[in-house]
């Protein structure tokens, strides 16, 4: 018997999204179990519209009321396992699967074929921006029930496997369309902040990742002191409670990026040469550890530019436009199946956002480039 495979989704106001992420789900999924939060739209009514099992959101009983991303998820997962699911499938009312080119039947016999060590499969998760591929990265979607999946932090929640096993790469493919309205990507900025800065109130010294968010989140809102306190913070108790191993600091590698680029920011407002160096000492501590990191090179590439150093614009041109090619081949593979597992930390730690992934930037390095030639 094929294992049961149910998606697990949790909603508010997705009615302008919801026909297309349900439609790309429906034939793969046997159920579609779904957590609303409140919708006051006619997320409710589609979801029913294609056979969803609809639950409300369960009751928060902090003091006072916070909005809670795990509780939801968490909830979620429990329903899906009450009614029997083997596997479960974690999406976005604002995404939409990509045909994954076989048929749910020979899906879910691979499912039944996986070793019983592999609790979880991790997918590519594309942002497009008006049809414009922006970044992607890797996400853990698809779970095992019964291994005690469950998913941690008020905002920006993340899954864990709670007796270790491993997650499998697969080259499923997840678009991402949440961010195409700026007003309401505002919106979720402004309600991020307050949960982070709830987060840093209850753990001021540990919460390394609370810190890290919101360095991002005020980088995106252009309040750029508070992003670099924040960021500097995190690395702060990162030295503390993670060695010095650029592997597993990897995940956090952004924040180099990140600072660097909010000190870019101040000299393009202030035209300060120290916020210039900030920035050139920020990316080159990280391209010394990732040299292959796309977002470093691209940076580096316009601070050569921008300096008229030649050599500079040369080295991290090349080294953007190989990184690119490489990108090409590995968000189209040609794979059979799934392909190599990894330990879920590993996974979980290593592979983050890159932001200059797109052909605008990919066009401005060869215009660079051409120019220092």
């Amino acid at each position: 018997m094929l294992p049961k495979l149910f998606a697990c989704m949790m909603l508010k106001d997705e009615a302008k999204n919801l026909p297309r992420c349900l439609s790309s789900i429906r034939a793969l999924c046997d159920e579609i179990v779904i957590v609303d939060t409140g919708s006051t739209d006619d997320t409710v009514k589609i979801a029913k519209e294609y056979g969803a099992i609809v639950y409300p959101g369960p009751f928060n009983w902090r003091k006072p009321p916070v909005f809670d991303f795990s509780l939801h998820r968490n909830a979620g997962l429990q329903y899906c396992e009450e009614l029997g699911a083997d596997w479960v499938f974690v999406i976005d009312g604002d995404e939409q699967l990509k045909d994954i080119g076989i048929s749910p039947e020979e899906f879910k016999a691979r499912l039944m074929k996986l070793p019983a060590n592999v609790h979880a499969l991790s997918t590519q998760v594309h942002e497009n921006q008006n049809g414009e591929f922006l970044l992607s990265f890797w996400g853990t979607r698809f779970f095992r029930m019964g291994v005690g999946v469950f998913y941690d932090g008020i905002c920006h929640n993340r899954p864990h496997l709670f007796k270790g096993g491993y997650t499998a790469a697969t080259n499923i493919v997840i678009y991402h369309y949440g961010y195409q309205n700026q007003q309401v990507m505002e919106g979720k900025r402004i309600r991020t902040l307050a949960l982070l800065e709830k987060r840093i109130r209850e753990n001021p010294v540990k919460d390394y990742e609370a810190y890290y968010y919101k360095c991002l989140t005020l980088c995106g809102q252009d309040k750029l002191d508070e992003a670099i306190a924040s960021g500097e913070k995190c690395m702060e108790i990162l030295s503390d409670v993670i060695d010095d191993d650029p592997e597993r600091l990897s995940y956090f590698g952004i924040l180099y990026y990140a600072i660097g680029w909010a000190y870019f920011r101040k000299w393009e407002f202030t035209k300060e040469q120290e916020f210039a160096t900030k920035a050139y000492q920020w990316w080159m501590t990280g391209w010394e550890l990732w040299p292959n990191d796309i977002d470093l090179n691209f940076e580096l590439c316009v601070l050569g530019y921008l300096g008229e150093q030649k050599d500079m614009i040369k080295e991290h041109g090349s080294r953007y436009l190989s990184i690119m090619e490489r990108y090409r081949s590995e968000l189209n593979p040609d794979l059979d199946g799934f392909v190599n597992t990894v330990q879920f930390s590993d996974l979980a730690i290593g592979p983050r956002h890159v932001h200059h992934a797109s052909s605008k930037h990919e066009a401005m390095v060869k215009s660079m480039m051409r120019e220092a030639a």
